[in-house]
């Protein structure tokens, strides 16, 4: 706004000061930028001061005139002004955001996270007209989740970085997170968590308002309003999230995990979430379509690592997770009342350090299992399987073995 004042003062006093004629064509031309550009700018940012008295403002470096990271030239851009009202973002427009009638404030892109699944619900988000994932829940938090957050969490020095510079437009994103809740029922993860958020520089604290990670479980639905004893009072007191609402919800590998922690309460998941989504509110699921029990040629193998593996996790005394198929969460999401906005499938290719992977959680079950004898003779069965998915992978031309696939729901809560 100052720099709007300073340029119709100084077009005034430069026709003044060399006393050109009012009728020669450079004055003209000049009293053409200060009526048509410069005061209307300024008016509109006057007016859009005086709107959002009260509000949280921020004002890009580029209100007024934007310079080019590529030419390094200024150029005149349109004025903006994006008012969030408090930090649920709760009022005005779409995930909380309140344009009135300006245009909304361009963000400088970020660099995107490296997964193609988080990559995915980003490019969903931004086709929704919305960069802004608001007040967002992620539902079942890891370490990988929460990398993806961290990435995408509003800075104070958004308007300013340069780390995007000569990225190819594949590889930003415009999307942004405003503050977050994450939720585990595993209270060694939510220490994982905890440790991870300090090192990607994210304050957990209750003060900073931003960042929020709880331990729960989704099952204990009982709230205080229901509870007709005392067990019920108690049991609500471990209810999650009340009274909460989000405009976002991630669901990342969350119903194939709930075997192991709540079992039996996968198909009432989403009426869970979805009382605290707000109205026209996006959930994202995020899922492991079930490996197959045989499959053709060397795809064989991982089917044959699954099994090993599940055996293992079985003989220990533990539960497996459980995976969905994507039409059994298309079919739940719509009963439980959402809108499916898109899917998408993403083929897998496993690596051999991958199919490892799972072959070490096998492994790492031997201790717990009830014989010593048993142990040792399974041990032999998982270093056998190891070398024959070893030499698979190193005859393959792409040195992956292809099977299955990941998949994204989009969906929507119906405004009511």
């Amino acid at each position: 706004m100052r720099v709007c004042l300073q340029c119709v003062c100084t077009c005034s006093v430069y026709i003044s000061s060399h006393n050109f004629d009012p009728f020669s064509e450079i004055s003209v031309i000049i009293g053409h930028i200060a009526i048509i550009i410069i005061i209307p700018r300024t008016i509109s940012i006057l007016t859009s001061l005086l709107l959002s008295h009260g509000s949280r403002r921020r004002f890009g470096i580029g209100t007024f005139f934007g310079r080019s990271r590529r030419s390094g030239k200024f150029a005149l851009l349109h004025s903006s002004v994006t008012i969030l009202s408090g930090k649920d973002g709760e009022g005005g427009g779409s995930n909380g955001t309140q344009t009135m009638g300006i245009t909304p404030e361009v963000r400088r892109p970020r660099e995107r996270f490296k997964d193609v699944l988080f990559n995915s619900i980003e490019d969903m988000q931004e086709q929704s007209g919305n960069p802004s994932f608001g007040r967002f829940l992620d539902a079942g938090t890891g370490l990988h989740s929460l990398r993806w957050i961290a990435s995408l969490l509003e800075r104070e020095d958004d308007e300013v970085s340069e780390e995007t510079v000569g990225l190819s437009s594949k590889d930003v994103t415009n999307t942004f997170i405003e503050n977050f809740t994450a939720i585990t029922a595993d209270e060694s993860m939510r220490k994982n968590v905890r440790i991870e958020a300090s090192k990607l520089g994210i304050d957990t604290t209750n003060e900073s308002g931003r960042a929020e990670i709880l331990i729960g479980n989704w099952a204990n639905d009982m709230i205080y309003e229901r509870a007709e004893n005392a067990r019920e009072v108690a049991s609500a007191a471990g209810y999650l999230c009340y009274d909460e609402l989000y405009d976002t919800i991630l669901a990342d590998y969350l119903v194939g995990a709930m075997d192991g922690f709540s079992p039996y309460y996968q198909d009432r998941i989403f009426d869970r979430l979805k009382v605290h989504l707000k109205p026209s509110g996006r959930l994202y699921v995020i899922g492991l379509q079930p490996i197959p029990n045989k499959a053709n040629g060397d795809a064989n193998l991982f089917c044959r690592v699954t099994r090993l593996r599940d055996s293992c996790i079985l003989l220990a005394g533990h539960r497996c997770y459980r995976e969905y198929p994507l039409d059994w969460i298309v079919r739940h999401m719509k009963k439980s009342g959402f809108d499916i906005v898109k899917t998408e499938k993403h083929p897998i290719r496993y690596s051999y350090i991958a199919i490892k992977r799972q072959l070490d959680v096998a492994r790492s079950k031997l201790p717990l299992f009830p014989s010593k004898e048993l142990a040792e003779e399974m041990k032999k069965s998982i270093d056998n399987l190891d070398a024959e998915c070893k030499a698979a992978i190193e005859r393959s031309p792409r040195k992956r073995i292809q099977i299955g696939f990941d998949y994204i729901v989009c969906g929507e809560m119906k405004s009511s």
